[in-house]
């Protein structure tokens, strides 16, 4: 267990002694790979929860931008869905994993759990803010996503900006929350339950 213990310290946490760019480059590789797996997994576990969270947050929002729009009943796959109109053009959305954006809550929290230099405190706090962010931003997608039914526009927003918009959001969240968080002066310090390295 002890090992054990010291290995999940080494990865998660950077030494106060030197450590090369190479092995710090593996070390958040690995970091980042074990992190969004593991969220990944656990926000699986959830079912449907964010696919409704998606469908009815795009509900509220769209009203904003679409004719009419309601959440309906569920698809026969068992997913959300939202049907309206747009743009004279009556819709039916169904509102599936991949719209729910918990793959982007996966890799935005392995990306900051990832960040070795940081404390455990700060990687909490960029987690919480990460999903406040995504979580608020991705309603707004979807939402605009319907509101191009019924133009030639439809096939480019929702085929590239769609899927581009959330990739690129957590490009730049974790660029200006790594940029904003001064680094811990010894991450292995401020780990839950590890003392510092002799």
């Amino acid at each position: 267990m002890k090992q054990f213990s010291k290995l999940f310290e080494n990865i998660f946490f950077k030494s106060s002694g030197k450590e090369g760019v190479a092995s710090d480059a593996a070390k958040f590789l690995l970091a980042f790979a074990l992190s969004a797996g593991a969220a990944y997994l656990l926000l699986s576990l959830t079912g449907n929860f964010f696919n409704e969270v998606a469908a009815r947050s795009s509900e509220a929002i769209g009203r904003l931008f679409v004719q009419q729009i309601s959440f309906a009943v569920y698809s026969a796959s068992g997913f959300p869905q939202l049907s309206g109109v747009a743009n004279g053009v009556a819709f039916t959305a169904q509102i599936n994993g991949l719209c729910s954006g918990r793959l982007e809550l996966a890799v935005m929290a392995g990306l900051v759990l990832a960040s070795r230099d940081r404390s455990v405190r700060q990687r909490l706090k960029g987690i919480l803010s990460g999903a406040i962010l995504l979580l608020l931003f991705n309603p707004l997608r979807i939402s605009l996503t319907l509101s191009s039914i019924g133009t030639p526009f439809l096939a480019i927003v929702h085929d590239a900006l769609f899927r581009i918009s959330l990739v690129l959001l957590l490009v730049v969240f974790y660029a200006f929350w790594h940029y904003w968080q001064a680094p811990a002066a010894n991450t292995t310090k401020n780990a839950l339950f590890y003392r510092q390295r002799k």
